[in-house]
């Protein structure tokens, strides 16, 4: 494998200008609910970006001369891909690593937004409708029903909504 001169892609330029667009806005919306295009913001913007940039670079070097220098290294990871039982061993390997932190969130967290989410569901399986007599496209249609209808029957028909929250945490992990 050799290094190629273009080690970073236009995708990564997409990708390191949008991360600081949101994550510059993020604090200031969170906290207003608005979002503002200031001289202040766009300077943080193109700080962030031009740092995100110079990280990709830097990783995506290092690991180019590291393939290169040890390709015997992989010898694990290239039986794990290889194998006919690839997808199950990835699964794994995510599950082994994500593990901690399902444990330490058990049942699974909510946040505010999500909860209006799952009410506007359950309002509409018990009644009907939602506010005004019909579903908010605020939260994404598919997504409402699919959480729903996964923790709703757990909490009403078993009385155990932190199993519900368990399993919309496992159904969003695969």
């Amino acid at each position: 494998m050799m290094i190629t001169k273009k080690v970073i892609t236009i995708s990564d330029y997409i990708i390191c200008l949008v991360l600081p667009l949101a994550m510059v806005a993020a604090p200031f919306y969170i906290i207003t609910g608005r979002c503002e295009f200031t001289v202040a913001y766009l300077f943080t913007v193109i700080i962030v970006f031009i740092g995100l940039v110079l990280i990709d670079y830097l990783i995506r070097i290092s690991i180019s001369k590291s393939v290169q220098k040890r390709q015997s290294n992989f010898i694990i990871w290239n039986t794990i891909i290889n194998s006919k039982y690839s997808v199950l061993w990835l699964t794994l390997i995510i599950l082994v690593f994500w593990f901690p932190i399902i444990f330490a969130l058990y049942p699974g967290t909510l946040i505010n937004d999500t909860w209006g989410q799952l009410s506007e569901y359950i309002r509409y399986y018990n009644i009907g409708g939602t506010y005004y007599g019909r579903l908010s496209d605020h939260h994404p249609f598919v997504d409402t029903l699919i959480m729903g209808s996964i923790i709703t029957p757990f909490g009403e028909k078993l009385q155990n909504w932190q199993l519900g929250f368990l399993c919309i945490l496992f159904f969003k992990l695969s």
